[in-house]
């Protein structure tokens, strides 16, 4: 109250404060920690485009109504993979699946739904520019009105927002699109635009994990199967090997007993003995890691003379390296003791 000198009454004085930004600076604020809270939960691209428009829809002011698309590269396909509860099903502003040419060439005729802007939403429009486009007279546009949220006027204005792929195989490349509209009660202005961007950068952060995910399950499923593979391979072919070895070693093992073998053919003998022997037990070693991994076979340890055994194992080169002229010495200590292995 302002009064005068003689306390009479002159005029009210009544402060204001503006409160409007706050509110809208709180609201938004709240979605997109929920927006980043519940995607962080969902692993598969369905998912997470589910747990964003339940979060739309428990937030409906800035966003009254919204769809979700996920492009398929390959067929050149929109496909809707979510979609707030105010959309009815089969509504002509939600589309299930849209065709986008990206290239002239292959839209034949340039109509019907091979345009991607026919159906009103200028989903071509944004894969050429990768930016957020306008869409005013929705209800004009579509012939049907639109749900506002909140509000109880129906929206005027939608958006079609894109969401990028941070692959580095292709620049600029999408992801897909949200659609969705704008409050019939605040301009769309640079702020408002800002939160789109927000929102639809939590979108594609959360998308890219989540096919960067898939292609590392897919890429471990493939090296498992193609490591099983393998196995299975050496596993037959070793059973191949083993039989022929076996065959050879019994007659080789008859011409070291014989008498009057003489001294260089026997060691000769001996040398192919010993190897056909080594190589059997890389035959068994191969069939025994087959088994570990199946899970079949347990470890058994015994003592073995380490000296003995690099002294057997060195012999087997020493017919090569002398036939060459070098001269091979093996080095051993003369105490030895065992080790198990």
């Amino acid at each position: 109250v302002i009064k005068d000198e003689n306390s009479i009454v002159k005029g009210l004085f009544a402060p204001v404060i503006e409160t409007t930004e706050r509110v809208l600076g709180f609201r938004r604020t709240k979605l997109l920690r929920e927006l980043g809270s519940r995607m962080s939960s969902a692993l598969d691209i369905q998912s997470i485009c589910s747990q964003a428009i339940e979060v739309f829809q428990g937030l409906p002011s800035d966003i009254p109504f919204a769809m979700v698309y996920f492009y398929d590269a390959s067929r050149h396909t929109l496909t809707l993979q979510a979609k707030t509860s105010n959309i009815s099903l089969g509504h002509v502003a939600a589309p299930e699946k849209v065709v986008v040419y990206l290239d002239e060439n292959d839209d034949e005729g340039g109509s019907g739904s091979g345009s991607g802007s026919s159906m009103g939403w200028p989903f071509k429009e944004v894969f050429e520019s990768c930016s957020i486009m306008t869409v005013p007279s929705l209800s004009s546009l579509f012939g049907e009105a639109l749900p506002g949220g909140s509000w109880p006027e129906n929206a005027s204005m939608g958006l079609v927002v894109p969401i990028m792929s941070t692959s580095t195989i292709q620049e600029n490349a999408l992801l897909g699109v949200l659609v969705m509209g704008v409050n019939t009660r605040r301009a769309f202005d640079e702020e408002y635009n800002g939160f789109v961007e927000l929102v639809a950068r939590l979108l594609s952060n959360s998308l890219n994990s989540s096919i960067t995910l898939q292609s590392e399950r897919s890429r471990a499923d493939a090296l498992t199967e193609l490591d099983r593979a393998k196995t299975t391979f050496f596993n037959n072919i070793s059973h191949e090997f083993r039989t022929p070895l076996t065959l050879m070693l019994s007659p080789l093992q008859d011409m070291l007993t014989m008498k009057n073998l003489q001294k260089d053919v026997k060691g000769q003998v001996d040398l192919i003995y010993r190897n056909a022997q080594r190589l059997l037990k890389l035959v068994n070693s191969l069939l025994d890691f087959a088994r570990i991994e199946a899970g079949r076979m347990q470890a058994s340890f015994r003592p073995t003379d380490l000296a003995s055994f690099t002294a057997d194992l060195a012999s087997m080169f020493r017919a090569a390296l002398e036939k060459v002229g070098l001269v091979f010495t093996v080095i051993l200590p003369e105490e030895h003791k065992d080790v198990y292995a």
